[in-house]
């Protein structure tokens, strides 16, 4: 019952959730149900061969990317935009 108090605290305090690659298939467990029904995935990142500088470097690039989730379903559709742009032009 802990766990999944300490999970939801989690979820509700962070906005996205990266790993390591090399353990990224063995959260689910862990994680539980609750992050996966709420759709908060955590991110796959290869950060092992990185150091200092280099990993800072790699964490920051992770945050100017999107991600998007193939789901069961036949159509997919999303809209591509700048931050730059009004909402009119996206």
């Amino acid at each position: 019952m802990q766990g999944t108090m300490i999970n939801k605290v989690l979820l509700n305090e962070f906005h996205l959730f990266f790993t390591d690659i090399r353990i990224y298939k063995m959260l689910s467990k862990p994680l539980g149900k609750f992050f996966y029904t709420n759709k908060k995935f955590p991110y796959p990142a290869k950060l092992s061969h990185l150091q200092g500088s280099e990993l800072e470097t790699a964490i920051n690039d992770l945050f100017n990317h999107t991600y998007f989730h193939v789901r069961n379903g036949p159509n997919y559709t999303f809209r591509v935009a700048r931050t730059s742009m009004s909402g009119k032009e996206a």
